[in-house]
């Protein structure tokens, strides 16, 4: 974990919601990108065995100061508003075979709003696939201060002079934008697009009798060769969780996986077993029934040592169902408490995790 002086050291730059780190190397920029949904279950598994872990990060040897300044050249020659920076401490040949290259292509380059060109529909059209039987989410209307309000006018009428965006009517209000303020103090606008995520089907196929984890997921795991590097242990990760709504106490299954992830690489035998497990597993992997909104769903709760594990079910002409898995790792004290009281946690997950079905249907718990 890098704290704020070694930051400043290092000049770097980082930002939460793109989760990554930018700061100057002697030929360039460097970039270190993070995984969230990574780096929370390897911590919940690290919490699971009770172990501490210490790594030291030797300081970094001192970043050199720049010295020379970017020089600006007018790609539109007579236009002081359209220019480019380049390095001056180019030879004076590359620096004018770079100007006449960046001259000759500044068709590429879009200087404002207008000059980005429009997409015929024939050639790419994107739809949602949203869930149809999501509940439609109207926000509260909210109140900019002054200084809001007049970036998001301007914002918009831009858009819409441009032809980004066109102009609807609803008797109700249905959503507010984001307003987040940039680096030069400019105010950019944004959509939050949070219950709309919800409504939107991760890595499965509908047929209309039941749901289908998507082939070409399951065949990139089943066809993957053993890991050789960390990185390539965090993409095998990253695919599990892409499927954790069909595979069964996935958390406990990819336990290994995280262990790999928490000290010097190394593929053991366990992992190669769990590897070999997964893919036998997902080699015929669950169907999900679609539910009715309204019908009484169960609830299994399972607990171990170290992970909760649900499952959703409905019944069905007296034939229970799947409807959604899911697990979590033990989080410090909780992996000491009791049994009953790791089956009451159990169901406060249950409960967050799958607060939607909670809220339109009558849940049945059942336990192990």
């Amino acid at each position: 974990m890098l704290g704020k002086p070694a930051l400043n050291r290092l000049r770097a730059t980082t930002s939460t919601y793109f989760l990554n780190v930018k700061f100057s190397i002697a030929h360039g920029i460097e970039e270190i990108i993070g995984d969230q949904v990574l780096a929370r279950e390897c911590y919940q598994a690290t919490l699971a065995f009770g172990e501490n872990h210490i790594w030291v990060i030797n300081e970094p040897e001192p970043i050199p100061e720049l010295s020379e300044t970017p020089q600006e050249v007018e790609i539109v020659l007579g236009d002081s508003t359209r220019v480019l920076k380049i390095g001056s401490a180019l030879p004076t040949l590359d620096k004018e075979k770079m100007v006449s290259f960046l001259r000759a292509n500044q068709d590429v380059f879009s200087w404002k709003h207008e000059d980005v060109p429009e997409i015929d529909r024939k050639i790419i059209h994107h739809r949602l696939n949203v869930n149809p039987e999501c509940k439609l989410v109207q926000q509260k209307r909210r109140i900019f201060a002054p200084e809001r309000n007049k970036a998001v006018i301007e914002e918009v009428e831009k858009l819409l002079e441009t032809g980004f965006i066109r102009e609807v009517f609803y008797l109700d209000w249905l959503e507010n934008v984001v307003m987040v303020k940039k680096s030069n103090s400019k105010w950019r606008m944004c959509v939050d697009f949070t219950d709309l995520n919800k409504a939107y089907p991760n890595g499965a196929m509908e047929n209309g009798e039941c749901i289908e984890v998507n082939p070409d997921k399951v065949k990139a795991i089943i066809e993957l060769k053993s890991p050789k590097t960390v990185k390539e242990v965090q993409s095998l990760t990253r695919k599990v969780a892409a499927l954790n709504r069909f595979v069964s106490r996935e958390t406990d299954k990819c336990i290994p996986f995280f262990k790999v992830l928490k000290k010097a690489f190394q593929w053991t035998g366990e992992c190669e077993e769990a590897l070999a497990k997964l893919k036998k597993y997902l080699m015929k992997p669950p169907l999900l029934s679609p539910f009715v909104i309204g019908e009484e769903l169960y609830i299994y709760l399972a607990v171990s040592n170290t992970v909760v594990s649900l499952a959703l079910i409905r019944e069905e002409e007296n034939v229970q169902k799947l409807v959604y898995y899911t697990s979590q790792a033990f989080q410090g004290a909780e992996a000491n408490c009791r049994r009953m009281e790791k089956i009451d946690f159990a169901l406060v997950v249950a409960s967050k995790k799958l607060r939607p079905y909670f809220q339109a249907h009558s849940i049945v718990v059942m336990t192990d």
